[in-house]
Order: C-alpha cells, then sequence, then structure tokens
C-alpha cells in the first residue's frame, strides 16, 4: 500500500501548535486558502508595525500620528487574536479527528505506517534481512559449540558466496 499523499495526526497538531499562525498545519491538510489567511494575520502584524513606525518618524509629533497609529496596531491586533484563536480551535478539531486533508482521506497511524513500509521493502532487503538472522544464528551454533570454527567459517564463506 503506498502512503503517499497520506498524513498523520502528530504531524498535523506539531505544526498546528508550533507554526499555526503561519498556517503551517492547513497547508500540510491541503487546506491552501485557509492557510493563507492564516499565514497574512502575522505578515499583517509585521507590516502594521513598520508602517506605525514609518508614520511616526515622517509625521513626527502631529495629532493624526497619535491617532492613526493606534488604529492600525489594534487592527492587526484584532486579526492576529482571531487567528490565534482560530489556530487552537483548528488543534482541538486535529485532535478529535474533526479537521481531516483535504482530500477526504483518514490520518494513517504511524505504527500502521512503518509495518506496511515494511511489508513493501524490497526482496533484496528481505533476503539480506533473513542472511543475518541467518549469520546470527550459525555464530549462535558456534558459541554453544554445536559447530567448530573451520565449520563456522566454511558455512559463512559459503552463504556469503551466495548473496
Amino acid at each position: 500500500m503506498n502512503n503517499s499523499g497520506k498524513k498523520t495526526k502528530l504531524v498535523a497538531g506539531l505544526l498546528c501548535w508550533f507554526l499555526g499562525t503561519f498556517g503551517a498545519h492547513r497547508f500540510y491538510l491541503g487546506y491552501k486558502g485557509k492557510g493563507r489567511a492564516q499565514l497574512l494575520a502575522p505578515l499583517f502584524m509585521v507590516a502594521a508595525a513598520i508602517v506605525t513606525a514609518v508614520l511616526a518618524e515622517v509625521l513626527g509629533g502631529r495629532r493624526i500620528v497619535s491617532i492613526v497609529n493606534p488604529l492600525i496596531l489594534s487592527a492587526a491586533s484584532i486579526y492576529y487574536g482571531i487567528v490565534c484563536i482560530w489556530v487552537f480551535v483548528d488543534f482541538l478539531r486535529i485532535l478529535f479527528n474533526k479537521l481531516l486533508p483535504a482530500d477526504g482521506q483518514d490520518y494513517i497511524h504511524i505504527e500502521g505506517a512503518l509495518a506496511q513500509s515494511a511489508e513493501e521493502l524490497p526482496e533484496s532487503f528481505v533476503a539480506a534481512d533473513s542472511g543475518v538472522v541467518m549469520i546470527d544464528q550459525l555464530f549462535a551454533l558456534y558459541k554453544k559449540g554445536a559447530i567448530t570454527a573451520a565449520q563456522y567459517t566454511a558455512k559463512l564463506t559459503e552463504f556469503r558466496s551466495r548473496m
């Protein structure tokens, strides 16, 4: 089974918790439009800070600066606050399986993904893995004294020539 395109709840939750105001979890889950809307919040905050600093520098102590700057910062702060609440609700929705990937598929479980990827190993890798097991068993026989050092070396050389 191919897991490409499938998402894990753990990754979505961690992205939401740590990078949620940048919309990282929304981009990960395939909701690009909502991710962009969340990404605008921190960008809007930075832009508001720059605009207020420029206005204060250019207009100096004029009365308009004391009126406009708080309005700009307040609008940016309100938008950022709304996005923060939105991200927290998204985190809860991810936690309770209410915010699923955009493609409609359910989250995959990490244990299941690991088991499925082990089933998809190439034959040569599986053979090499069973070869390691065989070498370990051969060594265990040697350690127990069931075979001699010469027999162990001969079997090991024979086995390696087949690989």
